[in-house]
């Protein structure tokens, strides 16, 4: 039976990990792994609490929703903000109370930090915004928290992943120079998991990532004659960079770029806006019918 991607994942970190030995500061407890995100499915119970082995439901699930969605969402992170790596994968599925919060994205460090919140926000933003409909925070914020929690929650659809640039987990500030110098250190091991992904749609939550996925679709793609970006149209300053969003031809890719999701100096629609103003941009673009049909 061919390997699914989080099974050939599962190898990969193997590899990573072992190259991350030789640097300094290395602990083996502190490596994270990730990947297409596990859903909770009740009927399974909480025994299903680490479903990583090869063959499971789980994995299975998950593998279909992605493969077969035409919009595949990857959330390019810093780096797991605590002294324990693990995996994030099972995130929804943990039996304790920080699952439980995790799934409905509010209670404990869910909710203090709004980091999943603003995530599962965007996510609805990006599936759900046509150019007739143009999801505003107010669609999901207060009892629309609630359609929210309904597709990040889908067994049914809407697939998405999570990628911890920086593998080894951190403390709750990470600095850009430690982003820059993980991207450098670990380029090959990160493009080869970006491969095995291949998203249409890169969330970036740091300059330096964004830069980072730039760099590798104009290599993946440099014998491709549409190997080349495209600037989509859009006077908002809303994510507090001069450019937030870029199209990639050869791969029908969108990149955004907007501030962390627990970013604290901006409300929470500061936040979701910071990446949802230019996502409008491009829905409301000719290009949108051209990348997602």
């Amino acid at each position: 039976m061919e390997k699914t991607i989080n099974q050939q994942l599962d190898e990969l970190f193997k590899d990573w990990n072992d190259a991350l030995r030789k640097y300094d500061g290395y602990e083996p407890d502190k490596y994270t792994r990730d990947g297409l995100m596990y859903k909770y499915k009740p009927k399974w119970g909480f025994e299903k609490e680490y479903p990583t082995l090869a063959g499971t439901d789980t994995d299975l699930l998950v593998e279909g929703l992605w493969n077969k969605s035409p919009i595949k969402v990857v959330f390019l992170l810093k780096d797991k903000p605590d002294e324990s790596g693990g995996d994030v994968r099972q995130w929804l599925l943990y039996k304790h109370f920080d699952g439980k919060c995790s799934r409905e994205l509010h209670g404990g460090k869910v909710g203090r930090t709004g980091f999943l919140p603003t995530i599962a926000r965007v996510l609805y933003g990006i599936y759900k915004s046509t150019p007739d409909n143009l999801i505003t925070f107010g669609q999901v914020s207060g009892s629309n928290m609630d359609n929210v929690r309904d597709m990040w929650n889908s067994i049914d659809d809407y697939p998405y992943a999570f990628v911890e640039t920086k593998k080894m987990a951190g403390i709750s500030y990470v600095s850009p120079q430690r982003i820059k110098e993980a991207l450098l250190r670990d380029s090959e091991f990160l493009k080869k998991e970006l491969s095995y992904l291949n998203p249409n749609v890169y969330v970036c939550t740091h300059p330096s990532i964004y830069k980072f996925v730039q760099d590798f679709l104009t290599e993946k793609y440099k014998n491709d004659q549409d190997n080349q970006f495209i600037k989509v149209p859009n006077d908002s300053k809303s994510s507090g960079f001069e450019e937030s969003i870029l199209l990639h031809k050869s791969s029908k890719s969108v990149i955004l770029l907007g501030y962390h999701p627990s970013y604290y100096r901006l409300s929470r629609e500061g936040r979701y806006m910071s990446y949802m103003s230019h996502y409008h941009a491009f829905v409301q673009s000719e290009y949108y019918s051209q990348f997602f049909k």
